[in-house]
Formats: C-alpha cells, sequence, structure tokens
C-alpha cells in the first residue's frame, strides 16, 4: 500500500507526522506500506518493519507530474523480479521517480532503458 502523507492523513483521520501515522498502521496489521511525503523521508512498512528512507533534492526539475506514480512502479518492478532487501526496493523507486522529475512529459523514455540494465545487473 503506497499513500503520499495527505491520503494517510484523511484515512485514519488524524493530522500527525508520517513517522507517527505508520505506526498506527504497523498496529492495524499492515505488513507493507510507503508513505511518502514530498522532500521529507520516505517513511515505509517493510515486512512489519518500520524504515525511513531519506529522499535527496533532484537540480533541474522539469515536471513533478508522474512522479508518485513512477516511484511505486519502481518500487513494484523490484518486487516482483524477487528483490528482497527493502533499501534496494525504495532506492530504484526513487531512481525512477528522479528520471521522471527530468521529462517534460509524465513518463520518462529512458525509464525502461534504467529497469533493463537494472535487471541484467541484479
Amino acid at each position: 500500500f503506497k499513500a503520499n502523507i495527505y491520503e494517510a492523513q484523511a484515512i485514519l483521520e488524524k493530522k500527525l507526522p508520517a513517522n507517527e501515522l505508520i505506526k498506527i498502521f504497523q498496529k492495524k496489521n499492515i505488513p507493507n506500506m510507503i508513505i511518502t511525503q514530498g522532500l521529507e523521508n520516505i517513511v515505509y512498512l517493510y515486512d512489519h518493519e518500520i524504515y525511513e528512507s531519506p529522499v535527496v533534492p533532484q537540480k533541474n526539475v522539469v515536471n513533478a507530474t508522474g512522479a508518485g506514480d513512477a516511484f511505486l512502479a519502481g518500487v513494484v518492478y523490484q518486487i516482483l523480479n524477487g528483490e528482497k532487501n527493502h533499501e534496494k526496493i525504495i532506492n530504484f523507486g526513487k531512481e525512477v521517480a528522479n528520471y521522471t522529475l527530468l521529462a517534460e512529459e509524465a513518463v520518462n523514455k529512458k525509464i525502461g532503458a534504467l529497469a533493463l540494465e537494472r535487471k541484467n545487473y541484479s
């Protein structure tokens, strides 16, 4: 499950920070969840454990449309390809999102090549 901070707050009807929201989802026995919050750390559950991953601001952002979807696509891609390391999963999502931020269109055409390269080196 993936939500941005505002979606997570709306679902729980609580205006809490992400690190507090994720604890509530954890108590509800949700095994895997990601809360993104723009340039703030990504907070996530992986196999019922809570983690944070820093977001490095991208320079020369062209368009933010599609970056969240690209992030999730990168995460799902890694999972479907058998990756078990949660840091590698999240980092690939961030990498795909960063590629998206550099393109005028909502999907950077270079993402396919990035995914194939990653698959060949995994």
